[in-house]
């Protein structure tokens, strides 16, 4: 019989964000390269992410308020259930922007060493 093993706080976390999510914000520690990269463009990142995360809000109460008056008066659960829903939807499209912008990052900041090294070089 094997004994259970042990996990981290973080384990639990594991469950509910992208896989890869993790391991970028891993490698935006520990890659310098990555890292001077983002902090370059930290003015210019803020605002971009801000802009898609409201925008995306917007859209999801949008949907959620036609969603909403389709729901019979009486129905306070339904109503309930229905905001609940569109937060999770936007928590996952949140976290999901997040992992691939910050993947096109990371493989910009790669091309761009590439590049400078080949032309010193």
């Amino acid at each position: 019989m094997t004994k259970p093993q042990k996990r981290s706080a973080g384990h639990a976390f594991e469950h509910w964000l992208p896989i890869g999510l993790l391991e970028v914000a891993v490698r935006l520690q520990r890659e310098e390269l990555f890292r001077s990269y983002v902090a370059r463009r930290a003015w210019l990142l803020v605002p971009i992410i801000s802009i898609a995360l409201i925008a995306l809000l917007v859209l999801i109460f949008r949907i959620l308020a036609v969603l909403a008056g389709i729901v019979p008066p009486g129905a306070v659960v339904a109503r309930y259930g229905i905001l609940l829903l569109g937060a999770i939807i936007w928590l996952v499209i949140a976290l999901w922007f997040i992992y691939v912008f910050f993947v096109w990052l990371e493989k910009r900041a790669m091309e761009k060493h590439v590049l400078r090294s080949k032309r010193s070089n």
